[in-house]
């Protein structure tokens, strides 16, 4: 008997399909599950400004405070 084995990299489309369609079957299936969504809640600008602003204060005051 002859026996050809062939080069596993020659598979990558065979393993690209059948992963693609793993998941396409699994993704199907995500309706039945709960999906949980996250709301965004835009921040205030003030509250960056001010964090901003005491940051920057600090890195100005410590080197002047280390005398």
């Amino acid at each position: 008997m002859n026996y050809f084995v062939m080069d596993t990299l020659h598979w990558k489309s065979l393993l690209g399909a059948n992963t693609i369609l793993e998941n396409n079957r699994f993704f199907a299936s995500a309706d039945a599950m709960e999906v949980n969504k996250l709301e965004v809640i835009e921040a205030s600008r003030w509250w960056f400004f001010l964090v901003f602003l005491c940051c920057m204060g600090y890195l100005w005051l410590v080197p002047k405070l280390k005398v």
